[in-house]
């Protein structure tokens, strides 16, 4: 299986280092003309959201009639794709919302942005899961996996719940954890379309 991810990385590796260096461009833009990394909220959350656009292009990358036929039990060919899908939102996640702590730490910024992030990284989640799902489900068809009608559903869906949440356990006076209630929920959501993903594709014709 690790072999698995690591051909699934050197697929997405040209769109990998886009993303990639269009973060590190943004910050090196943002240190040169304000002394400082100071990147826009917008920013972040396109960067949060960037890893479904490696997952698309993974899956639309033919890779599924090489990998099919390597000797490989469905689960673990199922569950390689879904770990590589959450390794890049945690890969890009980390960097990106732990400068968000040390900004709200150090009072720079307004708790709502520091906690905007986590709603976001919820629904990126949420959307990859179902991005593959889609996909797995009718893996022979020549459907597009990218849907910006999947991100906005899950940024609805799980953001504005998130910040009511957020909301209320800033009332009760732990506003931290609120934080994490909705990534969880978005974990469990990532799990269910995994095995949901398994069944669809056990069935599905090629």
């Amino acid at each position: 299986m690790t072999a698995l991810i690591k051909n699934y990385f050197y697929l997405s590796r040209k769109l990998l280092y886009v993303i990639v260096c269009t973060i590190i461009f943004v910050f090196i833009l943002s240190w040169l003309l304000n002394g400082e990394i100071k990147v826009g909220s917008i920013s972040i959350y396109f960067f949060l959201l960037a890893p479904i656009l490696a997952t698309s292009f993974l899956l639309e990358n033919n890779f599924i009639q090489t990998f099919r036929i390597m000797p490989i039990s469905v689960k673990d060919f199922i569950k390689s794709v879904f770990i590589f899908g959450i390794l890049i939102e945690i890969f890009v996640s980390i960097p990106l919302i732990g400068r968000e702590l040390y900004l709200y730490v150090t009072d720079q910024i307004e708790f709502f942005n520091f906690c905007f992030n986590f709603g976001m990284f919820a629904a990126a989640v949420a959307a990859i899961g179902a991005t593959m799902t889609k996909f797995f489900t009718n893996p022979s068809e020549k459907t597009k996996s990218f849907s910006f009608g999947t991100i906005m559903f899950y940024l609805i869906a799980l953001v504005i719940p998130h910040l009511i949440v957020v909301l209320i356990f800033s009332i009760m006076g732990l506003p931290l954890i609120g934080c994490f209630i909705m990534p969880i929920v978005s974990l469990i959501i990532f799990y269910h379309f995994y095995k949901k993903s398994i069944i669809h594709y056990e069935n599905a014709e090629f």
